[in-house]
């Protein structure tokens, strides 16, 4: 009785630049979908998204100001 023998194929993780996750936040943070980010742009997991805004976020970067920019302060208002 000879053993088969399994070829195991290891799947490489996919990578992303940090330019490639700052334009998918970007798109998150102009109020497109998250499923339609990561359909434009090819990334095929919604869910990749998520933890790329909380990191950028986190690390105070210039998605930063941008996402607290879109709440505005009713007190500062331009408005007339």
């Amino acid at each position: 009785m000879a053993k088969e023998q399994r070829k195991t194929v290891r799947q490489t993780r996919r990578t992303f630049t940090k330019d490639f996750k700052q334009q998918a936040v970007a798109m998150l943070l102009d109020g497109y979908w998250a499923s339609s980010v990561s359909e434009n742009l090819g990334s095929g997991n919604t869910n990749l998204v998520y933890p790329w805004k909380a990191e950028q976020v986190a690390d105070g970067g210039p998605l930063q100001s941008r996402s607290t920019a879109s709440r505005r302060d009713p007190k500062h208002s331009t408005r007339t």
